[in-house]
């Protein structure tokens, strides 16, 4: 799945890297012998991934994902905005919903997208069954605990997770119908990800979604101050802030999170940061001497891709990808320009960098996100054109 995602990035940066925005200008007062160099018609890419057979449709196109998982990308796109469709096929009951849409929308600092799908099939997860829940009618005589063992480490978000639901003596519970819960209950929590167009920015102080809890059986009610359930995040999450249900709680140091709940559904859970970040520019080419062809030019060069970040793994290396997109990479990449006639110059190719200090209750990392890419190229007669291509962590 590594290779495919770098490969992918070579591919839908491609188009971002070759056709840049019109935004170059010249001197008015040069003489008119001058090489005047210009910049080509902007298009857009967006890649999608999926872990399942994935119907994805934008617009009039329709592309198909194996069963075995897989990418398709949508190249040439013209527009600012899209819909991206995707629906994943076969019977399973999938979490989340087999149809997910996503909006993405296109600005001259990001000319590509990447979207990644982790389908969860919920019903092969293993269910925890209640044999004696204390319940007379609607109301329990005595407090119950309910723990369902599952195992501590989460892959990918995508596993049922260990998690302890404790109602209250003298809670009224009831199912979706308002009515009471007979016999023997299943109760299981499955935590997934939902998919987004990653960004490059976060704002000064921001909640982010990073995992959604599945809580069975559905619309399940619990009532007065609600029960409490306990959910296992990661330990490297010790000490972060996540919001879950408009409530702001710490992630304990086992690498649980409890909150309350007055009925069970899909509970979000988001990340509390408070982000600081100075922009930094680095040169990758550094005024190059060049032979300038009449007509197309086309320029060689590598730029960086993505993030990375003192984040070692776990919760927090899942929520940067679901936030700025793939880990970082230095990819072989072509610009071209055009020119009116034959000639030498220079080339100075430059990439914004943003350097990140993301702070979540006692947690602090450092992250350093790879945006936008600056080509100036100036001819010895002395006319000058600078394009820009998108940013690196779509």
């Amino acid at each position: 799945m590594k290779k495919t995602k770098f490969v992918s990035l070579v591919v839908a940066m491609f188009a971002a890297s070759t056709l840049f925005s019109s935004c170059w200008c010249h001197d008015d007062s040069a003489s008119t012998d001058v090489t005047e160099i210009e910049t080509g018609v902007v298009t857009y890419s967006i890649a999608v991934q999926s872990n399942v057979a994935t119907e994805v449709k934008i617009g009039s196109q329709i592309k198909d994902i194996p069963a075995a998982g897989g990418e398709v990308v949508f190249e040439n796109l013209k527009d600012s905005k899209y819909t991206v469709i995707a629906t994943a096929k076969g019977s399973g009951n999938f979490l989340p919903s087999k149809i997910q849409t996503v909006d993405v929308e296109f600005t001259e600092e990001k000319l590509s997208s990447i979207i990644v799908l982790n389908y969860v099939d919920a019903d092969s997860k293993s269910a925890k069954k209640v044999s004696d829940l204390a319940i007379t009618g609607t109301t329990t005589t005595a407090e119950i605990v309910v723990k369902n063992d599952a195992a501590a480490e989460v892959e990918g978000t995508k596993e049922e997770i260990p998690a302890t639901l404790t109602i209250p003596a003298s809670t009224t519970v009831t199912d979706g119908n308002g009515d009471a819960l007979a016999g023997s209950q299943e109760f299981s929590v499955v935590a997934y990800t939902l998919p987004v167009a990653q960004d490059e920015e976060l704002a000064e102080e921001e909640v982010t979604p990073a995992v959604t809890l599945e809580c069975k059986p559905d619309g399940t009610q619990f009532s007065g101050e609600g029960a409490t359930l306990q959910a296992y995040i990661g330990k490297e999450a010790a000490g972060a802030e996540v919001e879950v249900n408009g409530d702001t709680y710490t992630v304990d140091d086992n690498g649980y999170v409890t909150f309350k709940v007055k009925h069970f559904s899909a509970h979000n859970v988001g990340v509390k940061t408070r982000n600081i970040f100075t922009k930094d520019i680095i040169t990758l080419v550094d005024h190059q001497s060049i032979n300038i062809n009449e007509g197309e030019n086309e320029f060689n060069y590598e730029r960086y891709f993505g993030w990375k970040s003192s984040v070692s793994g776990g919760f927090f290396f899942r929520w940067h990808q679901a936030v700025f997109g793939s880990f970082w990479a230095k990819v072989p990449v072509v610009t071209e320009f055009k020119a009116t006639s034959a000639g030498t110059g220079t080339i100075t190719i430059t990439q914004d960098v943003l350097h990140y200090t993301i702070r979540s209750g006692r947690l602090i990392y450092y992250t350093d996100v790879y945006g936008e890419v600056t080509v100036t190229v100036t001819s010895d007669n002395g006319q000058g054109a600078s394009a820009h291509s998108g940013g690196s962590g779509n």
